[in-house]
């Protein structure tokens, strides 16, 4: 797949998306501008005003309309505090902050199957267990 990503927000989602990255790569998929064509496009956002909520929104809409058939993979901090606010946007996965390696599993199911939308939040409060 060609994936291409596009980070919102602070240095640790510059970090979590460099992670991402190299997650993908190493299974063999190939990283492109997200300018330009890609199978998924992956937005990791942010959520700490109004307007990078709103930026947010945004970049999946655009993402959507460049690529009506591209996989449209929302995940970071506005899912996860957010998740009413997201349920009617125009992406197929929907992921919070938490577990990686799931996050790509759940890409390449998204873009192998192609069934309804696929939404990965948990309760970070709750956890026990991080990366």
């Amino acid at each position: 797949m060609r994936i291409a990503f596009c980070t919102l927000g602070c240095k640790v989602n510059q970090y979590e998306t460099q992670a991402l990255e190299q997650l993908f790569a190493a299974r063999g998929h190939t990283l492109v501008p997200f300018e330009g064509e890609a199978d998924v496009y992956v937005i990791n956002s942010c959520t700490v005003t109004a307007v990078s909520d709103k930026k947010s929104r945004q970049v999946v809409r655009q993402a959507r309309k460049r690529a009506r058939s591209a996989v449209v993979a929302l995940c970071g901090c506005y899912p996860q505090t957010h998740p009413g606010d997201v349920a009617g946007l125009p992406v197929d996965i929907v992921a919070g902050t938490g577990d990686r390696v799931k996050f790509v599993e759940l890409v390449e199911q998204a873009w192998s199957e192609r069934r309804e939308k696929i939404t990965a939040l948990d309760d970070a409060m709750k956890r026990r267990v991080f990366e």
